[in-house]
């Protein structure tokens, strides 16, 4: 009797056990139905970051700087504690370029971090991932799947625009005004309706991100017709308070800085503003994401092919096919973006961020409209667009290695010679990056640069160079 009751005890408990056992089961099976309906393994928000993290991997991966002025700011950054650098004056807006928060940022790590070009590399992606982030996050707000606006904002981490910006740690500028920029349009498509009093309310934060848009770069007087693209979603008070507060922040700031930035008293000719330059600047900016081989956008015109001019009819038709009002949003949105650079008298692959950003970002949100034959065209499009951003990835690897191995040859010169350092590219096609790595650098690691260091440009052919600089950076006597 006993064994008999302890064994329907215990099949009752087995039973039981069982059945829990059985319902976690199904609960875990139902969660992860759910989980992958809404959110892809691959494209969803953790795989989003992880293969946007190994794509921007190699900038990080790069031993030494890119340009002048990151070797420039290092040395102004290089004192012995932060109350001797000379900030940017949060309230002075003489300057032509008022960039307060871009430049106390970009001085502050560079204080801490300016002689480890990699960890510098590394809080530069960072900014673009968390970009990319929130361009992901936009466009899901307006109901794209999560696996279009995944490949969309991968396709922009890989265009040459993207790859130069991301690269080059003097270039938080663009990075802060889009971040800025994104932020205040998914506040805006995440508001609550409600009174025009409290979306006057609502609307302060948008006045605060412009704000600070404005204090990053100067081409965030796009603010408001970036605020404007929530129309898509909604047409209600939030959004016309939000476009007042950010345009009345843009029109303030044009009052009070629009004489300085147009009529500056000392500027360089890359600085130098013409109406006649909006078709020569438009031009490049818009054929040289497919013009792969070349590295820089002013090569856009100079170097136009028919491969490119072919690229970019394929793609102008294949945007075509999804109607002819996104066609016009398409081309009125990248214009707009471009407007504040297309009046200037040179061209630079970051001045394109944002609006790279836009038309990645308006491909995604129209790739349902297209037909497959449509599909196929911007498939190709991005592959090209693609393989020209990881031919950039290399050209900027390779300044920075030959940056690495040209300072550590010097540093020995500059502490034990106390004569004059002549040097001058072995090759012509390195005369330009010598020339842009020395052009005006103060010092580094408190050695004086300017005073010591002269470059022999590699045409001159009667002034000898003490030294030689190698492909890869590296001095040699020339003696």
């Amino acid at each position: 009797m006993l064994a008999g009751r302890r064994t329907s005890s215990t099949a009752a408990i087995g039973q039981r056990l069982f059945a829990r056992l059985h319902w976690l089961v199904d609960a875990a099976r139902r969660f992860r139905a759910g989980f992958v309906a809404h959110e892809p393994r691959l494209t969803g928000g953790a795989g989003f970051l992880l293969v946007a993290c190994v794509l921007s991997l190699p900038l990080v991966w790069n031993p030494g700087y890119f340009s002048h002025d990151e070797l420039q700011w290092l040395a102004f950054a290089d004192q012995p504690t932060l109350a001797q650098i000379h900030w940017s004056a949060w309230v002075n807006l003489s300057p032509f370029q008022y960039r307060p928060l871009t430049f106390n940022l970009w001085l502050l790590l560079s204080h801490y971090f300016g002689y480890q070009p990699m960890a510098m590399h590394l809080l530069r992606v960072l900014f673009g991932l968390a970009a990319a982030w929130l361009l992901r996050s936009a466009l899901r707000q307006f109901d794209v799947s999560p696996r279009h606006a995944t490949v969309a904002c991968w396709i922009w981490l890989l265009t040459p625009y993207t790859v130069y910006t991301h690269g080059w740690v003097g270039t938080y500028a663009d990075s802060l005004c889009l971040i800025f920029m994104l932020m205040a349009l998914r506040f805006v498509l995440r508001q609550p309706a409600g009174s025009w009093w409290q979306s006057a309310l609502g609307a302060l934060p948008v006045a605060a991100l412009t704000t600070l848009a404005l204090m990053s770069k100067e081409s965030a007087i796009v603010f408001p017709a970036v605020i404007l693209i929530a129309a898509i979603r909604r047409r209600d008070r939030i959004l016309a308070a939000a476009f007042a507060a950010s345009s009345a922040v843009v029109l303030a700031y044009l009052a009070l800085r629009l004489q300085t930035i147009l009529f500056p008293h000392e500027v360089s000719g890359a600085y130098r503003w013409s109406l006649d330059n909006i078709p020569a600047r438009l031009t490049e900016y818009t054929v040289f994401p497919f013009m792969a081989g070349h590295f820089e956008v002013i090569a856009g015109r100079s170097y136009l092919t028919g491969a490119s001019l072919l690229c970019l009819a394929i793609f102008a038709a294949a945007l075509a096919s999804t109607g002819w009002r996104r066609f016009v949003v398409f081309w009125l949105g990248w214009i707009v973006m471009l407007g504040p650079v297309l009046i200037l008298g040179s061209s630079a692959n970051h001045y394109a961020y944002l609006a790279g950003a836009f038309a990645c970002a308006c491909v995604g949100f129209t790739w349902n409209r297209a037909r497959r034959l449509a599909k196929l065209a911007f498939a190709i499009i991005a592959v090209v667009i693609a393989v020209h951003g990881i031919q950039g990835t290399r050209q900027i690897r390779h300044i920075g290695r030959v940056q690495h191995h040209l300072y550590a040859d010097l540093m020995p010169l500059l502490v034990h010679d106390t004569t004059q350092i002549r040097i001058k590219a072995q090759r012509n096609k390195d005369d330009f990056i010598l020339r842009r790595l020395l052009n005006d650098i103060p010092s580094y690691h408190r050695h004086a640069i300017n005073d010591r260091v002269s470059v022999i440009v590699f045409a001159d052919k009667t002034d000898r160079p003490d030294y030689l600089m190698s492909g890869d950076g590296h001095l040699i006597p020339a003696r």
